[in-house]
């Protein structure tokens, strides 16, 4: 996603002093995390502190309207209208749950060709794969259906921090991706399956309730990944994965213990983009040329509210990138 310089800013948010919120939230995690206050683990290369990228100037809306202009200007003239726009976020929507959704409906449907849309929001960061697996089903169901966008975006405002438990910091960020029915002429990734869980709440007596991701979340999300490569009839040694940088433990679980071939990620930031994460790193994935030629691609994220999410796409050639790559670009 481009952002501009009004918008964009990655702040070493620990050079701040803390207020308000942040300076209650704070002290609680100080008196009430069991590990103390060094349980928030420093993210990222060196000992420098965690960055996370804060729009100033742009609410959850704008956000999103953004990277939906973005990649709506850069389809062909002749191209199919947008059918159906998913909205997808974990981060509050300052006005009501529709809005957002509503607003990007009409900026991509013209007055003679309105297209539906709707909210995700319950599921925290795994939402677009929730996305991803309505949209084939309505593809399946609706055989005039030709496009739908997901949109993806998270704007953390007062009173909300964005520390929250012992996870990385939660940044702001919008992405967006377009499904096409697929077709001889179709380029980029084709969506072999996606599926989302929610994984059982953690005993009150475990040692590692207040952790995340959980040892359950590991478990339910190794599962998950098992059973839909063997649903696919997919060898693990084919797989490339994408996940969550921080999720050290599952990364080294999916090679050790599943047989996943490699792990793919780039590392331009600390935070947790919420929402907008698995879309940001298939897009940082693309942009640095890593796509592999025949393997399948592994998409995989862990929510702090309970959900596991992970998406199978075949790497039928590198997908078209909406976002330019100029200075003053972000994501």
């Amino acid at each position: 996603m481009k952002l501009d310089e009004q918008v964009s800013a990655i702040e070493p948010t620990a050079t701040r002093p803390l207020t308000g919120w942040d300076a209650w939230m704070a002290l609680w995690r100080t008196e009430c995390t069991p590990l103390g206050p060094t349980a928030m683990p420093r993210i990222g290369p060196g000992d420098g502190p965690p960055r996370a990228p804060v729009a100033h100037t742009t609410d959850l809306s704008g956000l999103a309207a953004y990277v939906t202009r973005a990649i709506c200007a850069a389809r062909p003239r002749a191209a199919a209208r947008v059918d159906i726009v998913i909205f997808c976020h974990s981060s509050v929507d300052e006005h009501i749950s529709t809005t957002t959704a509503g607003r990007l409906a009409s900026v991509v449907g013209a007055p003679r060709s309105p297209c539906f849309s709707f909210s995700i929001s319950q599921q925290g960061s795994t939402a677009p794969f929730t996305a991803l697996r309505l949209a084939q089903d309505l593809f399946v169901a609706e055989r005039d259906l030709h496009t739908i966008l997901i949109v993806a975006a998270e704007k953390w405002v007062a009173p909300f921090s964005r520390h929250t438990g012992t996870g990385p910091l939660q940044g702001d960020a919008a992405a967006a991706l377009l499904l096409e029915r697929f077709g001889t002429s179709t380029r980029g990734l084709r969506l072999i399956d996606a599926q989302t869980h929610p994984c059982p709440a953690p005993s009150d007596d475990s040692p590692h309730r207040h952790a995340h991701p959980d040892s359950s979340h590991l478990q339910t999300m190794l599962q998950l990944i098992a059973a839909l490569l063997a649903k696919h009839a997919i060898a693990p040694c084919n797989v490339t994965a994408v996940g969550q940088r921080h999720m050290h433990a599952l990364a080294a679980a999916l090679q050790q213990e599943l047989g996943i071939a490699s792990l793919a990620g780039v590392h331009t930031h600390d935070a947790n983009l919420g929402a907008a994460d698995s879309i940001e790193q298939l897009t940082s994935m693309a942009q640095t040329h890593t796509f592999p030629s025949q393997h399948t691609v592994l998409l995989w994220n862990i929510a702090s509210c309970g959900y596991v999410g992970c998406a199978l796409l075949d790497a039928h050639s590198a997908p078209l990138l909406a976002r330019s790559l100029g200075a003053n670009s972000s994501w």
